[in-house]
């Protein structure tokens, strides 16, 4: 119970966005309109995550949106993945290539260099109005 209290205190308190945020275009520089704040674990849990795949968009989302990456590497998302301990399961880094290569054909993800991941620009845009 305890820690079914923290993560619902977790959940509502990094998703809140201030009433008076800007939420003016940055000018065409390919950063995000909507002003993001949140964990893994918060937008996981917006999101409805249930499996593996899931969690990487999640975890996606939140270097791309939160963090304002570009691009990430596959130690990146792991890392950000194991932050979710809600949602994190050992298998999910066992599986995690397999996981990648099914995000990169459904064209949710793209490698735009060695070892570097991003979302495409469709996916971030659908993340962008799920998570607004």
């Amino acid at each position: 119970l305890p820690k079914l209290l923290a993560t619902i205190i977790e959940l509502h308190g990094e998703v809140h966005v201030p009433e008076d945020a800007d939420e003016t275009p940055e000018g065409g520089n390919g950063q995000s309109k909507i002003p993001m704040a949140g964990t893994v674990m918060a937008i996981a849990g917006k999101l409805k995550a249930k499996q593996g795949p899931d969690l990487i968009i999640a975890a996606a989302a939140k270097l791309t949106l939160v963090d304002k990456l570009a691009s990430f590497s596959r130690k990146d998302l792991a890392t950000a993945m194991q932050s979710a301990t809600s949602y994190y399961k050992k298998s999910y880094g066992s599986n995690m290539g397999a996981y990648l290569k099914t995000l990169m054909d459904k064209d949710k993800l793209t490698q735009p260099s060695t070892d570097r991941y991003a979302l495409t620009p469709a996916e971030k845009t659908a993340l962008e109005n799920k998570l607004a």
